[in-house]
Formats: structure tokens, C-alpha cells, sequence
């Protein structure tokens, strides 16, 4: 991404800084991995429904005060146009109780602007049926990777409106890691304890950014169309000083500067990569709290929330934001299926980035956008 380009970018980027921040805070000391892309895109569909102060806090979480649904449905667009040959499957819905009366142009925004559909669910007679179903639909759209995203117990008969969004992304390698140069090795976690990981082993000419205002080194491992951005802290336990930097809302060119191209250089390195899955177990993450954080609790707040371009007939808010992510890393890419495979080479003299501690990933389109952001602080734990 060019320096104008992160200009054009407008709000995803210090949107995805100060959500990385409110997550980071809630996960000390834990693996982490979310889709701002997936947040921001369920946020947007809110935006279509909401009006006067629930509008305002949104579109302000958004950092999107001064523009219409047709130019941030159209950044969108942008965003997941850039994915030509990896797969990059979003779930967005907006899902009301069928009792509700809903605005026939609150329907065709969402699936205008961002092509997403507005469902109606009978929460009122039957709230698990409804779950099943949107449960079921989120499968659907994210080739059945992410299941049981609303748990048993997450849904009653009193809901009426809830926001669900889920994401899923298979990535290609461009140069796939050799199977046979991967082998059990310690990785050196922040209490000082060491770990046996499997860790992938190659080498190639890799685009670097050796930042010394956070002692890291940020390399972008390609895939087939986007790239792993890999940021790897000098000090093994380095970690929580490099976020603490990073996501300083109060300077936000040091979290900017990871994604402008003309910070990167092409060097040849040795790259050690663990083999990861996050993600993958679990419950869906609960953002009510952490979006309220960032300033639209009106629209979870029953006396605040207006939902006017939804309906009004009757007074709505959203009793629930749940997000789930998952990727898994190994030699043939991020959550990979089958992939060529390409003959490696053993290890040289090169300089080498070498990510056998606590370090911090994005997944990047080509156009320059962290789709998924997260860090691993041991590659064991899910």
C-alpha cells in the first residue's frame, strides 16, 4: 500500500488499530486471531439500519462519520475484490425475529451496498430452531470450517435482533514450504519456558522492513494473491513491548507504517515459521463489550438504540455481536487443502528471520489491507 493509498483507505486502518488495541486488552498473554474486515463489514450493515444518535456512534466507531453506505459498501468491495486466487469467505448477516415488520429499504441497502441479506428467524416460538439456523447458514459460507458459532445457551425467546458475522480464508503459499525440512524444535514462550513446535524451515527473497522503533523485523511471506505479514520481535520476549507500541491510538503512523511499500526492502533470508492452528476451538468471541468500548454501546443499550430503518414499529436493539475466526498455517499455506508441491532447500547462511518466539501476524491483500490480524504466543494452544 502507498502512502496515498493508506491516505484512500480512509477508516479501516486505524479502525482495525483501535479494535487490535480493545481485543489485545481482553487477551493478555493468549493467542489471538479476528478479521477486522469481518467487524467492520458487520458493523456497516448496523449502519444501514440504525438512525439519529445509534447511526452517529457507529459510523464514528467506523471512522466514517462524513461518508454515505455507497462509498463504504463500495471500500468494501475493494477490500474483497483483491482476492483473485486465495479464498476468502465472509458470513454477514442481520438476523430479526419474524414478528418484526421490516423496511422494505433497510432490505435493499444491505443487499445493495454490501450484498448481504437481512433474515427473519422466529426467536419469539422457537429460539432454537432459529440458532440451528443461523448456525447452519454460517457453515454454509464459510465451506462448513466454522460450526456451532452461537452456542446452546447463547439465545433465548426475549431476542429479537442479532448480528453474526464469521470468516474463513485458504491461502496458497506462492513457495510452499518442503515438508521434509520441517522438524521439532523450541519455541521459547514469554514465561521463559520452552516448548517443542513443528517448525517449517526455507528460504527465498522476501520483502522486509527492519523497524528499530520497535526492534522487529516485519517480513511479507507471499501467498497466491495476498501475504502473510510476519512481524517478529528482536527480544524474545519482546512481544507485549512491540503491542504496546503498535497499538498507541495516539500515534497511529507507527501501526500505519507496517502496511506502506515503501518502508520494504528485498532481502534474501532464512525463514522459521511455526506450524499454528487459531481459532479453531471454542466459542465465538462476545463483542458487545469490546465494541461498546469503542464507542456505539447506544446500539446494545435498550432506552438508547434506534433502529428506525429497520423498523418502526417497535424500538430495537442488537442483543448480540459474536465473532469467530479461524486459520491454520502449515507447508502448503494458511488453512490449505492441497497445493503443489515445490522442492525446498535446506537452510544457508543468509540472514534469517527466525519466529521461534512470541511474534504478531496479519493477512494482507494485495491492495494492502489487513484482512486478519492476531499473535502467537505459543503455537500449542488454539
Amino acid at each position: 500500500m502507498s502512502e496515498e493509498e493508506l491516505f484512500a483507505s480512509g477508516s479501516f486502518i486505524p479502525f482495525a488499530q483501535q479494535l487490535y488495541t480493545h481485543l489485545e486488552s481482553s487477551h493478555k498473554n493468549n493467542n489471538l486471531f479476528f478479521s477486522p474486515l469481518s467487524i467492520y463489514s458487520c458493523l456497516a450493515l448496523a449502519l444501514c439500519g440504525a438512525s439519529d444518535k445509534t447511526y452517529q456512534d457507529i459510523a464514528h466507531t467506523l471512522n466514517f462519520e462524513t461518508a454515505n453506505l455507497q462509498e463504504l459498501g463500495d471500500r468494501l468491495a475493494e477490500v474483497k475484490a483483491s482476492d483473485k486466487l486465495d479464498t476468502l469467505k465472509l458470513a454477514n448477516g442481520i438476523f430479526c425475529d419474524a414478528g418484526l415488520e421490516v423496511h422494505p429499504l433497510f432490505t435493499s441497502d444491505v443487499q445493495t451496498y454490501f450484498h448481504a441479506e437481512g433474515k427473519q428467524v422466529d426467536f419469539a416460538s422457537n429460539c432454537e430452531e432459529a440458532r440451528k439456523y443461523i448456525n447452519e447458514w454460517v457453515e454454509e459460507h464459510t465451506e462448513e470450517k466454522i460450526k456451532e458459532l452461537l452456542s446452546s445457551d447463547s439465545i433465548d425467546n426475549s431476542i429479537r435482533f442479532v448480528l453474526v458475522n464469521a470468516i474463513y480464508f485458504k491461502g496458497t503459499w506462492k513457495k510452499v514450504f518442503h515438508r521434509d525440512y520441517t522438524h521439532d524444535m523450541p519455541f521459547h514462550t514469554l514465561d521463559g519456558k520452552k516448548v517443542t513446535v513443528p517448525m517449517m524451515k526455507t528460504h527465498g527473497v522476501y520483502e522486509t522492513y527492519i523497524c528499530s522503533e520497535i526492534s522487529a523485523t516485519c517480513a511479507k511471506i507471499p501467498f497466491k494473491t495476498c501475504h502473510m505479514l510476519l512481524v517478529v520481535p528482536k527480544d524474545k520476549k519482546g512481544l507485549p513491548r512491540l503491542l504496546k507500541h503498535l497499538l498507541d491510538t495516539r500515534h497511529r503512523e507507527h501501526f500505519e507504517a507496517l502496511f506502506i511499500t515503501s518502508n520494504y526492502n528485498k532481502v534474501r533470508y532464512d525463514l522459521l515459521l511455526p506450524k499454528f492452528k487459531l481459532g479453531t476451538n471454542g466459542k465465538g468471541m462476545d463483542l458487545k463489550k469490546i465494541v461498546s468500548g469503542m464507542g456505539a454501546a447506544s446500539m446494545f443499550d435498550p432506552s438508547e438504540a434506534k433502529f428506525e430503518r429497520i423498523t418502526t414499529k417497535e424500538r430495537l436493539c442488537v442483543s448480540a455481536m459474536v465473532h469467530k475466526a479461524m486459520i491454520e498455517v502449515n507447508e502448503e499455506g494458511a488453512e490449505a487443502v492441497a497445493a503443489t508441491k515445490i522442492l525446498g532447500v535446506p537452510l544457508s547462511t543468509h540472514p534469517c528471520i527466525n519466529a521461534d518466539h512470541p511474534f504478531l501476524f496479519f493477512i494482507v491483500t494485495d491492495n494492502g489491507f489487513p484482512v486478519f490480524a492476531g499473535h502467537v504466543m505459543n503455537p500449542l494452544e488454539e
